[in-house]
């Protein structure tokens, strides 16, 4: 209702002109529009997606508790400060210009980003931004952003997609397991990875550390496993995550940390790589130039969790695709060359001699009486025989020499760039090597 006084012609009041409107409808429309807005600042509040709201100048002015729960900054900690360079300081000035420019042609900026919270935690996140003008006004006024957490999903598919897709185009085990490392790398900048074997006898073997220099991995070779053993020959021996966070002085790296720390590492955590069997075969490792960042953990451990899976099938399919070879190409009981693969590299041999007009030998062998020893001493002797045999032949070959087992009993050595005198001196010493005595179980 509304009170106007009429005056007369000496300014007093005489009459009061009252006029009352109904506004019920109007008061129910705003009630209901403040429940609704109750119940929307309940639903952001209760959804575990962190929605943050900036003005036109970017400047934050409103941030739901999805927003602090998973940033640990509450409102007022950050009230005015730009969204991009609060979360994701990485990001480069040209893209939050094109960031800005879409906002203001009134378009939704659709992107996935890795962020930062308060105490360093990162995620990966997907981003939605949508510009939003205030009722009955034109143009940008707020940015409406909505961050949803999609770490674990994001990794597996950055890492793995690129890694098996390697592996579908028969890509060579180094090419695969450095592209690992590199994905690491360009995901967590402070991480310098490293993929190291484990040899059935317990010793390491480097297989790639692309940011590492090449003498820091020739040092490492033929380091045997153990408690005291770095943290890769730790975590070998040990058969689980080791984590170092002091190199200077932890005692598992005393004997090999002068090695490391003059390459400014001070930091090392390292994870076994098993095979399907449950057998150790490698390990996974990041270094670290600065302590780790506590918070950084969680994400560290989820790649960690990808790529350990990744390195065990990247290094089981070669392991498979040697024996594959092994056994299309080589004799299964002595480890000569078999049938297929002499008569490959014989002929290889005998091409390469007639073109440079070069003298070539090849010897034919055949054991006497081999079947009685089969007869009187059973198959295994026989078998142990042939495997003795072939040693020896080995033994007393050059380089450029070719061994193999053409059946049975017989064996065929290839002899390149002999002539008769050197030809004559290799048949009688193998002919001593093989006639002397041989001693079976």
């Amino acid at each position: 209702a509304t009170y106007t006084p009429v005056l007369d012609a000496q300014g007093k009041v005489r009459q009061i002109l009252k006029i009352a409107t109904d506004i019920t409808q109007r008061l129910q429309r705003e009630q209901a529009q403040k429940e609704h807005l109750q119940r929307l600042s309940l639903v952001a509040d209760a959804s575990s997606t962190a929605v943050v709201i900036s003005d036109s100048n970017s400047g934050i002015v409103y941030v739901n508790n999805g927003f602090s729960r998973m940033f640990g900054w509450e409102l007022d900690e950050i009230r005015g400060r730009a969204p991009i360079a609060l979360l994701a300081p990485q990001i480069s000035d040209d893209f939050a210009a094109k960031y800005r420019a879409a906002l203001r042609e009134g378009r939704l900026v659709e992107r996935e980003e890795i962020v930062i919270s308060k105490d360093g935690r990162r995620y990966w996140v997907k981003v939605f931004s949508n510009p939003v003008a205030a009722a009955g006004a034109e143009g940008w006024d707020y940015t409406v952003t909505t961050l949803t957490d999609i770490t674990r999903s994001k990794m597996h598919e950055v890492l793995q997609h690129r890694v098996l897709e390697a592996m579908v185009r028969e890509s060579p085990l180094s090419e695969v397991l450095e592209l690992i490392c590199r994905e690491v790398e360009q995901i967590s900048p402070e991480i310098t990875a490293s993929i190291l074997g484990v040899s059935e006898q317990g010793l390491l073997q480097p297989l790639v550390g692309p940011s590492l220099p090449a003498e820091y991995a020739r040092q490492l070779e033929g380091i045997a496993i153990g408690p005291d053993a770095g943290s890769c020959g730790t975590a070998a021996w040990r058969n689980e995550t080791v984590r170092a966070d002091d190199i200077a002085t932890d005692p598992m790296w005393a004997a090999h940390k002068h090695l490391v720390l003059p390459l400014g590492f001070v930091a090392c955590w390292s994870t076994p790589i098993r095979n399907s069997l449950g057998r150790v075969v490698g390990t996974f490792a990041f270094y670290f130039r600065s302590p780790r960042v506590q918070a950084a953990q969680l994400f560290h451990q989820l790649m960690v969790d990808a790529c350990a899976d990744l390195c065990a099938l990247a290094l089981e399919r070669e392991h498979t695709r040697q024996r594959i070879r092994q056994l299309a190409f080589y004799d299964g009981l002595t480890g000569l060359p078999n049938r297929s693969l002499l008569q490959a590299k014989a002929d290889q041999a005998i091409a390469t001699a007639e073109r440079n007009n070069e003298s070539l030998a090849v010897l034919f062998i055949d054991l006497d009486r081999f079947k009685q020893v089969n007869d009187s001493l059973g198959h295994p002797a026989g078998d142990e025989l042939l495997r003795q045999i072939a040693a020896r032949l080995r033994q007393d070959l050059r380089a450029s020499d070719i061994a193999g087992r053409l059946s049975g009993d017989e064996f065929v050595v290839v002899l390149p760039h002999s002539d008769v005198t050197q030809t004559t001196d290799m048949v009688e010493r193998l002919l001593a090597l093989l006639g002397s005595p041989v001693t079976v179980a």
